[in-house]
């Protein structure tokens, strides 16, 4: 056996790979840490021929208590890594990222740094104003408000508070341009009335040099989502998200986009929080549809003309597809195989799936076939989870801390019903990565629940369940194209009779919106006295909207000009109307056998 400690430099590594490679015919590297740490070695592993694959730290953890001695020293690791990666084949390989990619993890690495001293910050900003004003730490929410930090800066102690009072106090926010300034005043006066406490000079100066740095700190954090944009958009793989939408379903009418009409949209969103995005295709759904079959075949359509176009090629990651609650992502893997995408969709909290079978399979003394499916694994029953593959932590702006968890190979035990009723053969067992993430808060306050998400993808890394999620948020990016299409193109505003008419305002709608899309770096903005400055190539839809008008005038226009006319006299007054106008079926009016039996008595 060779073990030695060797120092992370060239030298030493290219020496190590030669005494390698002279013991032994095939040499396979196996690593624990895939960082930065590690980046000199890979790079010089996969430059001289070698192959290399990562070893998770839970398996390296577990597998110690197998090996002898309790200590955990560097050479005992080492030794556990390369047993185990000698007995197991099924760890996944790694390879040298390009230019794009090292630069987005050192970027995100670096804003998680910077995301860790905001937390820490804001303790200390807390725990110094307690000993200032306990109601004034209590009434504000410092880690999701800028307005209470922008306070502190000036007034830190209650009695500067109520000397300035709210009048004052709303005055002097409000041209710091901070949002419900007088709120905000309010507030904070109301939680001035208390007493002076000993050590509150000291402890003022301290609050104001701590709101200081975290408004610098927030610009910081900024400035680097801002690298981070930016970064991504030089690759030429960055729209590879694509998201299906469908309302109109749940049997609430104000879950239709078009009243009577449901929709399928497919479009692809940009990278970055945005209000953009790109609508692909638009499905209008029958009453008789089986939404998943006909949402397969656009997004499968979709796909197809994506790859003729040159937008995949062969070689580059799969396509993302997100869909939410209302779609069955194990089924939707099914229907989309033989495309390369990647399904992601939103599980209910109570489903019950399956767990794989253990390898090896040891024989029951009654004998048998091997089962197709292991131990049940409900959502709702932690205790039923077991260990999870893979777990990470994240601390987040908007959602607080981040916990991760996600197991390997789960799949649903799927019977002859329902969706399945019309398979023949064997039903397939669809094996994919379950995640379950958990959130400290939620925006708006409400108390945050466990978010189940299914991902057709297996082995996944810690790293790859963290893009997995982070997706998943993002589709919720694309609730402002529909409310703009709704409310401001007027999506739902006529009252369409005829489902062809229907159609053609649909995509005179996507029209609109693309045209507008399209002309983001021409408009100038023109924003209100309330909004904030913004970049051109950082406009909203509203602004875009707003200056279109003044670049309208200069377009050549290909229309002719409309003729002159006058309405039709119409139906005589007294008449009665003798040509009813057709009506059509709206939402699922067919109802679907659940079993075989009930099939075959529909049959008859």
């Amino acid at each position: 056996m060779l073990s030695r400690k060797v120092v992370n430099g060239e030298d030493d590594i290219l020496a190590l790979i030669v005494a390698a490679c002279e013991t032994a015919y095939e040499v396979r590297w196996a690593v624990d840490i895939c960082g930065r740490a590690s980046t000199l070695l890979l790079a010089l592993l996969i430059a001289h021929g070698q192959s290399v694959v990562y070893v998770p730290g839970r398996t390296v953890n577990r597998m110690s208590g197998a090996y002898r001695g309790e200590g955990k020293t560097d050479a005992k690791d080492a030794l556990v890594i390369a047993d185990t990666a000698r007995m197991r084949q099924d760890f996944t390989p790694l390879s040298l990222p390009d230019e794009t990619v090292a630069n987005l993890q050192l970027l995100t690495a670096h804003r998680a740094d910077l995301i860790a001293d905001r937390v820490r910050l804001i303790n200390r900003l807390r725990d110094a104003l307690v000993g200032i004003c306990p109601a004034l730490e209590r009434a504000f929410d410092y880690s999701a408000a800028k307005g209470p930090v922008v306070l502190l800066t000036e007034y830190q102690t209650p009695a500067a508070l109520r000397r300035a009072g709210t009048k004052r106090l709303a005055d002097w926010l409000a041209r710091r341009t901070v949002r419900s300034a007088a709120e905000v005043a309010a507030r904070a006066v109301e939680a001035a009335q208390s007493q002076v406490l000993p050590g509150e000079k000291r402890a003022a100066k301290l609050v104001c040099d701590l709101a200081h740095q975290l408004l610098a700190l927030d610009e910081w954090i900024k400035d680097t989502d801002r690298e981070i944009r930016e970064s991504f958009h030089l690759d030429e793989r960055a729209e590879v998200i694509l998201f299906c939408h469908v309302y109109g379903r749940s049997g609430r009418s104000s879950d239709q986009f078009v009243p009577g009409w449901p929709s399928s949209l497919v479009a692809a969103l940009e990278s970055g929080r945005t209000s953009w995005c790109q609508i692909l295709d638009a499905l209008r759904l029958g009453p008789a549809d089986d939404v998943a079959e006909v949402t397969a075949a656009q997004v499968r359509r979709v796909v197809t003309d994506l790859i003729k176009m040159g937008r995949w090629k062969p070689g580059d990651r799969d396509i993302l597809v997100v869909f939410d609650a209302g779609y069955d992502a194990p089924r939707m893997a099914h229907l989309l195989a033989g495309l390369p995408v990647e399904i992601l969709g939103r599980m209910r909290t109570d489903r019950v799936m399956r767990k794989p079978v253990p390898v090896p399979w040891i024989s029951p003394p009654q004998g048998g076939r091997p089962p197709k499916h292991g131990k049940e694994f409900r959502f709702a029953k932690p205790d039923s989870c077991g260990d999870p593959d893979a777990e990470t932590v994240q601390v987040t702006d908007r959602y607080g801390t981040a916990r991760v968890m996600a197991w390997n190979r789960i799949h649903p035990r799927l019977t002859t019903r329902s969706a399945w009723i019309d398979h023949t053969g064997e039903l397939p067992v669809i094996e994919g990565t379950l995640i379950r993430l958990e959130v400290d808060r939620l925006p708006g306050g409400h108390d945050p629940l466990p978010v189940w998400l299914w991902s057709s993808a297996t082995g996944l890394s810690g790293e790859d369940v963290d893009l997995r999620w982070q997706a998943f948020l993002r589709r919720f990016d694309l609730e402002h194209t529909f409310r703009m299409i709704k409310q401001t193109l007027g999506w739902t505003r006529p009252k369409l009779r005829t489902p062809a008419a229907a159609n053609r305002w649909t995509w005179l709608i996507i029209a609109a919106h693309t045209q507008l899309r399209l002309a983001r770096p021409l408009v100038a903005g023109l924003r209100r006295p309330w909004e904030k400055p913004a970049d051109p190539g950082r406009l909203t839809p509203a602004r875009v909207r707003r200056g279109f008008r003044n670049l309208r005038p200069n377009l050549p226009c290909p229309a002719r000009a409309p003729k002159p006319s006058r309405p039709g006299p119409g139906r005589p007054l007294g008449s009665k109307n003798r040509r009813p106008a057709t009506r059509y079926d709206v939402g699922k009016t067919t109802r679907r056998p659940e079993s075989i039996t009930e099939r075959d008595q529909l049959r008859r």
